[in-house]
């Protein structure tokens, strides 16, 4: 199976070879450990030294690289992300996100199914980031909601709050992105004691 996924996480390039930082990496490993193969749309960084807390994909087998937001949302890459999902079984979109909103449109328009991971509330991540954000928030708000409302799956990471205001209408479950790494019976000795 060939996953297509659309975020805006940035993915950073080394010597030819793709690195993302340990969070992005946890999470797209879970997808392509339960989908197969990788195409990645999202925003690259070319860089020469790496940083301790990157580490090596090697499950992306193709990639789209975004280099403007602007140019994402007036639809420049719309041709090339449409002739690589058609070549995927599944879309998913990391909302919010201008990348993925693109992507799930075209993925509705040629009825390949999508999956959307809703990470916050769109209107007040774009809302609380300065005049360009308050400018671009009602239609982030309002292709968030449509585009959750048609997908085929939803995954949120809150229990009720996201869901009341960007409902789907098919399947659906809550997730949370959080990652606890393993503890030291110490620290809950030396707390107890604290």
């Amino acid at each position: 199976m060939r996953v297509f996924i659309a975020s805006e996480f940035r993915c950073h390039i080394c010597n030819g070879e793709y690195y993302l930082t340990s969070k992005a990496y946890s999470i797209y490993k879970h997808y392509s450990d339960a989908f197969g193969e990788v195409v990645l749309c999202s925003r690259f960084i070319e860089i020469t030294n790496l940083e301790s807390s990157m580490v090596k994909v090697n499950f992306i087998r193709d990639i789209i690289q975004i280099k403007s937001l602007n140019s994402a949302l007036i639809g420049l890459y719309d041709k090339d992300i449409e002739n690589k999902i058609r070549n995927c079984d599944l879309v998913i979109g990391r909302l919010p996100s201008i990348i993925a909103i693109r992507s799930c449109k075209i993925a509705e328009k040629v009825n390949k199914s999508y999956l959307v991971e809703l990470m916050c509330d769109s209107w007040a991540s774009y809302w609380n980031h300065g005049v360009s954000g308050k400018v671009i928030a009602p239609y982030m708000y309002l292709s968030t909601k449509s585009i959750t409302y048609n997908a085929n799956y939803a995954i949120y990471v809150t229990e009720k709050y996201l869901q009341k205001h960007y409902p789907c209408k098919n399947q659906s479950i809550n997730a949370s992105n959080v990652t606890i790494n393993e503890i030291s019976n110490d620290i809950l000795i030396n707390r107890l004691k604290k």
